[in-house]
C-alpha cells in the first residue's frame, strides 16, 4: 500500500494510473465479462493477500463457486481442470494448503444475494463496515425498472435505462467518497442495457447512452479488448487523476485465471492535486 492508495500488482497499470485510491471509483469493461473478472480477480488477490486490504465483493445473482474457483487458481497457478482433480502433485497440494490456509484469515467477504435494486445498494454494502475495497460484479446484473419503448424506439417513460445506469453509478460514487473506500465496478461492454445477457427492446444507441452514463461518475475507466494474437489490451479510457488514452498489452492464462503484464513504465504520470 502506498501513503495514498493501493496498488494493483501490475506494473503497466500501476506506472499509468499510479493507484486505486481512496474515495474513488473503478469501472472495468470489457465485451467478455470473463476478462474483466479475470482483471480484477488478480487486482484483488494482490490487494488482500499482499497489502492487507479488506475486501468486500458484492455478486447479485450468482453463485460464490467461480469466483472463490477463479481466485483459488490464479492464487496457487494451478489450472482448474487440475485443482479439483486426486492427481496434484506434492507440491501443488501445499500450495493449495496455503491458499486455503490464507482465505481462511484473509479480510474477504462475499455476498450473494439473489438480487440487489440499483438503489438499494447501501443497504446490502453498509451492515459489513466499511472495508478498503468493494467489488461489484456487475452493473448490468442490479436490478433496474424495465425501460418502456414506442413504435419509434424511443423511451416511452422518463427514468430511461442511460438514467437508471447514472443514477447507479453516482450511488457507488458517493458511496466511495463517503466510506473512503474505493469501489470497482464491473461491466460488459455493449451490454449495459441488458440484464443476463438478454437483449431488450430498443436500439444500439440505447446501450451506448447507457454505457456513457456510467462512465459519468466513474474517477478511472479500464476497458479490457480482445487482440489478434489472444491477449488482452488493457485501454485507460478515462484517468481524473493523470492521463489517460494508453493501452497496455496482457495475457490472460485462462487456465489458471491469472494476468502477466511485462511492461514496465509508461512514462510519468500527473499527480492528484
Amino acid at each position: 500500500m502506498t501513503d495514498r492508495g493501493f496498488t494493483t500488482g501490475l506494473p503497466g497499470l500501476d506506472s499509468a494510473i499510479g493507484h486505486f485510491a481512496e474515495e474513488n471509483l473503478i469501472t472495468v469493461a470489457s465485451p467478455d465479462r470473463a476478462d474483466s473478472v479475470t482483471l480484477v480477480i488478480n487486482i484483488l488477490r494482490h490487494m488482500i493477500f499482499s497489502q492487507g486490504a479488506e475486501a468486500l465483493v458484492l455478486l447479485p445473482g450468482k453463485s460464490p463457486q467461480e469466483f472463490r474457483a477463479r481466485l483459488r487458481c490464479a492464487s496457487t497457478g494451478i489450472p482448474v481442470h487440475r485443482i479439483t482433480g486426486r492427481d496434484l502433485s506434492a507440491a501443488e497440494s501445499v500450495l493449495l494448503e496455503k491458499h486455503d490456509e490464507r482465505m481462511r484469515h484473509a479480510p474477504l467477504t462475499i455476498l450473494t444475494p439473489s438480487s440487489v435494486h440499483h438503489d438499494k445498494l447501501d443497504e446490502e454494502i453498509l451492515p459489513h463496515g466499511s472495508p478498503d475495497l468493494i467489488v461489484i460484479d456487475s452493473i448490468q446484473d442490479l436490478e433496474f425498472p424495465q425501460p418502456a419503448f414506442n413504435e419509434y424506439g424511443e423511451t416511452a417513460n422518463l427514468y430511461s435505462r442511460a438514467d437508471q445506469v447514472a443514477e447507479a453509478s453516482r450511488t457507488l460514487k458517493l458511496l466511495a467518497s463517503r466510506e473512503g473506500t474505493t469501489v470497482i465496478a464491473l461491466a460488459r461492454i455493449n451490454a449495459i442495457g441488458q440484464r443476463g445477457g438478454q437483449s431488450q427492446r430498443g436500439p444500439v444507441a440505447h446501450n451506448l447512452d447507457a454505457y456513457d452514463a456510467l462512465l459519468k461518475h466513474a474517477d478511472v475507466v479500464l476497458e479490457v479488448h480482445p487482440n489478434p494474437d489472444s491477449r488482452r489490451m488493457v485501454h485507460i479510457r478515462k484517468n481524473r487523476w493523470g492521463p489517460d488514452k494508453h493501452s497496455i498489452l496482457m495475457t490472460i492464462e485462462e487456465s489458471t485465471s491469472r494476468v502477466f503484464d511485462s511492461t514496465l513504465s509508461l512514462g510519468s504520470r500527473r499527480t492528484r492535486s
